[in-house]
């Protein structure tokens, strides 16, 4: 069963995609190795992509077992086995098919990559909620101390305005008072590991790709939020895909000081937690797309609060219930990737219960924000066509000949994955969900050998979620492979037809 978000009822799914990769893989190989057994095909087809599937979900469920990642690079230990919110906690930062195209020809010319941060402390506190029992988050060091302490000599934060050095921390920032509790929305040292781990991982899929990017003079071009978990994850992140030896510069990471003009956070309704406080920090920005923000709006409106409030009040009283259901799901994310208790409250204390049902409530509301059928479809092709053009840019000017390779690093939130996958036209079905930790799009751009009937160059464009290619993109087939043409149009149709953006937020 599968939320289809267009319409926000359960809907019956033929096939799971990841299962339904294995069975086709083992069908094909039954067909090559016995093309004439053709009566018996169908049956040896059907009983092999029964056996490829369970072997999926065994090896799925053995990876939620590991404590390690990378060898040496343990992230900690293993959060309860609580279903969605195991699985939030625990990224795939060490598998995926970055850098393998189903065509071995194709020549790796441009990577694109959008990252979510790394595991944090907790954003939101529950009204009502008492003080946790033991403490809260912890931001010590552990065995990073030394690297930490190294990373301003590695990585230099510059201003998009003016590209000058500007001041900004490394090293997640501790509650006044504390030698060691995180403030509000910290990378911790198990977020910093994810992204060590996730660079090893790329490191080693584009390996090639990034021996020749240094040597043939490519590009390398970096940017976060300007939050220290963002730029604290980025630097972990490239620590580990581009060590000294294979890009001995300085690499600057850079910041846009005006939050309202990253297009990251896209051109509509958009949300900020860099206030300072004691977790309700967030607050509500309002874009320049004004089409976007009423959409944004009507789809808000179209919310129903689940049966779970009920229990919400009865915990931690009246106070509770005018808080977003992701809040709540924030806090109980957050406590169980770190073992910490569950809030509690007056009336008593939340279950893994009622925790596993609101992750699965947060799951709908991203769902029903990033891809409604009431607005929220509407709002975030507009609001999120600029950084998806922008991305489009980069990987077009590594297309012409003579042009150099390119690696641009996008370090962002969770409210920049999902709203992405949903203008790639692919946020629905078991990828319409709060993007867990470390979270990654990785765009890939290929030069084919062969020539088009111009005479010129062949681009195609393989975009990956999480290490897993995504197939019936905008604009694209049901291939991992798309030309970048039809790319770039499935891009342009975000505006509706309109001639421009500005247009298009007018309408």
């Amino acid at each position: 069963f599968w939320l289809k978000p267009n319409s926000l009822r359960w809907r019956v799914r033929a096939h799971s995609r990841k299962p339904c990769v294995c069975g086709a893989a083992a069908c094909r190989a039954s067909a090559m190795s016995n093309s004439d057994g053709l009566l018996a095909a169908p049956l040896r087809c059907g009983l092999l992509a029964l056996a490829a599937v369970a072997a999926c979900l065994t090896m799925r469920l053995e990876r939620y077992g590991e404590e390690d990642v990378g060898g040496a690079r343990s992230l900690g230990p293993d959060p309860p086995r609580l279903g969605r919110l195991a699985e939030y906690c625990h990224p795939p930062v060490d598998s995926g098919t970055e850098g393998h195209p189903p065509l071995a020809a194709l020549e790796l010319r441009a990577v694109v990559l959008t990252v979510r941060h790394g595991d944090r402390s907790a954003i939101h506190s529950i009204p009502g909620s008492l003080p946790p029992k033991g403490g809260g988050f912890s931001c010590s060091p552990e065995d990073l101390d030394a690297v930490w302490r190294d990373l301003p000599a590695r990585y230099r934060v510059i201003s998009t305005a003016t590209l000058a050095p500007i001041e900004r921390p490394f090293r997640p920032q501790l509650r006044e008072g504390s030698t060691s509790e995180c403030a509000p929305g910290q990378l911790t040292a198990r977020g910093f590991r994810q992204h060590l781990a996730l660079g090893t991982h790329l490191h080693e899929a584009y390996k090639e790709f990034l021996a020749g990017l240094e040597r043939s003079g490519g590009r390398l071009y970096v940017r976060s939020t300007d939050y220290p978990r963002t730029i604290g994850s980025a630097a972990a992140l490239l620590t580990s895909l581009l060590p000294p030896s294979l890009w001995p510069a300085r690499i600057d990471i850079e910041v846009n000081e005006d939050e309202a003009a990253e297009i990251m956070h896209g051109v509509g309704t958009k949300s900020s937690s860099k206030a300072a406080g004691d977790g309700a920090a967030e607050r509500v920005i309002e874009g320049s797309c004004r089409v976007s923000v009423r959409r944004s709006a009507a789809q808000f409106d179209a919310w129903k609060r689940p049966k779970e409030y009920a229990r919400l009040r009865t915990l931690f009283g009246e106070a509770a219930v005018g808080r977003a259901v992701t809040d709540f799901a924030d806090a109980m994310f957050a406590a169980t990737c770190h073992r910490l208790p569950l809030p509690c409250g007056a009336g008593g204390c939340a279950d893994h219960q009622l925790a596993e049902a609101l992750a699965h409530r947060a799951d709908e509301y991203y769902c029903a924000r990033f891809a409604g059928a009431e607005g929220g479809a509407v709002a975030t092709q507009l609001s999120f066509y600029p950084f998806l053009h922008e991305v489009l840019g980069l990987l077009q000017e590594a297309a012409p000949a003579g042009s150099v390779p390119s690696l641009a690093v996008f370090s962002g939130h969770n409210t920049v994955i999902a709203p992405l996958l949903s203008a790639l036209g692919v946020y629905w079905g078991r990828l319409c969900r709060w993007p867990p930790y470390a979270s990654r799009i990785s765009f890939e751009l290929y030069r084919s050998p062969q020539v088009g009937v111009d005479g010129s160059a062949q681009h195609f464009m393989r975009v990956l979620f999480n290490g897993e290619a995504l197939v019936g993109m905008r604009g694209c087939g049901a291939g991992e492979l798309c030309p970048l043409e039809d790319f770039a149009q499935g891009v342009a149709s975000l505006l509706g037809g309109a001639s421009d953006l500005a247009a298009a937020c007018a309408a």
